[in-house]
């Protein structure tokens, strides 16, 4: 069952990213939180790749993108994610990453393609999610590569908590506005002229744990340490892997050629 989306998304998304004003940390190999999305990546990564980067937030990926020599955009709807991105940038001197603020939907009118475009947990977000993929075709070279990855139904807490309760907090306040099915996301990007070469699972119970429980950030000294968080992210990607509950799936897909 869908959520119902806010009256104004521009003003939920820029009074949620008020949190988001730090300079963002640019994420390691092996970081805790993106290890796993940065696996899904990095094989694509080049110099000179043209990237666009979907709901960038404060810029975190976009500049980790931009340090493998990729010239890289991007943007999102809220303008405070846009400026603590451009902040960012000029606080570890990165030139090739540039941000701007657009509601990709409403707003992009750019004649403008991408070799690859990452779209990590944005679709969720969008009224309008079969307009929205089929736009991001349209920002894509022919044979361009989209990576997309948004949150699943099969989720432990989402699936009990909405059995319990008939909702799922988590979701009203991050602004989600539907979950997908392996089937429900493919079927959305193959319509929009896409083909999926591959569907990988990300983010067992253990990961969504330190996700959505609020309280588990206290302990970041500890599960921040670099053996915790190896010997953690192979655990995760294991039981993932194995299908126990994946929070996230991630389709890496093709733009057949127009």
């Amino acid at each position: 069952m869908n959520t119902k989306p806010p009256k104004d998304l521009k003003e939920f998304y820029e009074k949620y990213y008020l949190r988001s004003a730090n300079i963002a940390d640019i994420p390691k190999d092996d970081d805790f939180m993106y290890a796993q999305v940065l696996k899904q990546i990095r094989p694509y990564l080049y110099p000179g790749l043209k990237v666009l980067d979907l709901g960038c937030n404060n810029g975190n990926l976009s500049l980790y993108m931009a340090r493998a020599g990729c010239e890289v955009l991007g943007i999102d709807i809220a303008q405070n994610a846009i400026d603590a991105a451009k902040r960012s940038a000029d606080h570890y001197g990165i030139s090739n990453a540039q941000f701007k603020r657009i509601d990709f939907l409403q707003e992009w009118n750019e004649l403008d393609v991408f070799d690859f475009v990452l779209c990590n947990h944005v679709v969720e977000h969008v009224p309008q999610d079969d307009l929205f993929v089929k736009k991001i075709a349209l920002a894509t070279k022919p044979n361009g590569r989209l990576v997309l990855m948004t949150p699943t139904v099969y989720s432990f807490m989402y699936f009990m908590t909405k059995l319990l309760t008939g909702r799922f907090a988590f979701d009203e306040e991050v602004g989600h506005l539907r979950r997908y099915t392996r089937q429900t996301i493919s079927s959305l990007i193959e319509g929009a002229g896409f083909h999926i070469d591959k569907v990988v699972f990300l983010d067992s119970i253990l990961r969504e744990w330190f996700i959505i429980c609020k309280a588990l950030r206290h302990f970041r000294r500890i599960w921040g340490r670099r053996y915790i968080r190896t010997a953690f992210n192979s655990v995760d990607t294991l039981l993932a892997k194995l299908f126990l509950c994946p929070a996230t799936v991630c389709v890496h897909a093709i733009l057949v050629n127009r």
